[in-house]
């Protein structure tokens, strides 16, 4: 499921295997991959071109609830972006 959590950043929530850490990367790095080579049309002769900052919670299972996991993952992102 992917939201829009507000003006530039947006949430993909993706269900994997409790038992697989590593099953979200490969489709992370696909989607980032694919957006940082895609320039998009915005006019006639108008084109942008999206950068992409990435916070993964690798582990939202062991924490005790939503809020938790999504600021754990929201704090990757802001490292991300300063990286």
């Amino acid at each position: 499921m992917l939201i829009r959590y507000g003006g530039e950043e947006f949430c993909l929530f993706l269900k994997k295997d409790r038992a697989s850490q590593m099953s979200t990367l490969p489709v992370i790095d696909r989607l980032y991959n694919e957006l940082k080579n895609t320039t998009f049309s915005v006019g006639h002769d108008k084109f942008i071109h999206i950068t992409l900052s990435v916070g993964i919670n690798m582990h939202p299972y062991e924490s005790r609830n939503f809020h938790e996991a999504f600021k754990l993952a929201d704090e990757a992102l802001y490292l991300a972006k300063k990286w």
